[in-house]
């Protein structure tokens, strides 16, 4: 689900990425990769506040790039 939700959004296809990307997310909870990956793609998809919800989340589980994207971004 990781890499075909990647994969969709190399190709610019944002909303089959993201729902790659929930069942991700639904899969791994607490796997910080799927919340911050997860962000990137609701970022393209202009949704700011799911972005930093789901960085916010990634960094509370220890990601330092979603830590870096919260101060930057959100």
């Amino acid at each position: 689900l990781f890499d075909r939700a990647a994969t969709k959004a190399r190709l610019q296809d944002y909303a089959g990425a993201k729902i790659d990307a929930d069942q991700a997310v639904n899969a791994a909870p607490s796997r910080m990769e799927a919340y911050l990956n997860r962000g990137n793609i609701r970022e393209m998809l202009r949704d700011a506040k799911g972005a930093c919800e789901d960085w916010q989340k990634a960094a509370d589980l220890g990601s330092e790039t979603a830590a870096r994207y919260l101060r930057e971004t959100c």
